[in-house]
């Protein structure tokens, strides 16, 4: 599964299904490699632009782009903002090519920034494990406390996944404002359609965090 792979820089990494991981886990081979993959291409939509509309080129990116650009969000999600955040700056450089700014691209050609995606694709696993959708291999690795203790803490809801310390540490810096509120309040939703309209609700409407605090409601 895994195999030693030297880079031309002479860093050691380690390849798993093609996804490059160095001993320190700062993830910047595997995120350059990515980009790396991805600019040509973007390059290239970029030159039709005389010949399509904005759509049109927009619909290219997400056909032609996304599936690079997404391929190892797992493996990368833990990667530093400053790292992970250089796929915002090509959409970004990419609409500013086109002469589209970035809230036309999100609201009206549904060309949401990578992260976003990334958050609501990593959200997704994390629901379907919770009403058991997802590969049972994703039940070993996030078992629920119950399973782990035989019984509940009180106060506890029955679909907790089970943490340690550091785990819950971890799970505590990793995007928490995002993460942390969410993942409590979509939990006992039956549909990951629904949990992603309202998460991209979430984005578009600055006050919805607010008001949903307040309620202890979603929308929809």
């Amino acid at each position: 599964m895994w195999s030693s792979f030297t880079l031309p820089s002479g860093k050691e990494t380690l390849l798993s299904l093609g996804l490059l991981v160095d001993f320190k886990l700062i993830m910047d081979a595997d995120i350059e490699e990515i980009l790396s993959q991805a600019r040509p291409k973007i390059r290239a939509i970029l030159r039709t632009k005389p010949h399509y509309s904005v759509a049109e080129l927009i619909t290219q990116f997400k056909t032609h782009i996304w599936g690079i650009m997404e391929i190892h969000n797992g493996g990368i999600f833990h990667a530093s903002n400053h790292l992970i955040d250089r796929f915002d700056s090509s959409r970004r450089h990419f609409l500013e090519n086109l002469g589209v700014d970035e809230r036309y691209a999100f609201l009206e050609q549904n060309f949401a920034p990578p992260s976003l995606r990334r958050n609501i694709g990593v959200l997704g696993l994390l629901h379907k494990r919770v009403l058991g959708m997802s590969h049972p291999i994703f039940q070993r690795l996030l078992p629920f406390h119950a399973d782990v203790f035989g019984s509940l803490r009180q106060g506890e809801q029955i679909r907790q996944l089970y943490g340690d310390v550091l785990q819950v540490q971890a799970q505590h810096s990793l995007h928490a404002p995002f993460l942390g509120w969410c993942m409590f309040a979509i939990v006992y939703r039956k549909s990951w359609w629904s949990v992603q309209l309202s998460l991209v609700f979430r984005a578009v409407v600055p006050t919805w965090h607010g008001n949903c605090v307040k309620t202890g409601t979603l929308p929809g």
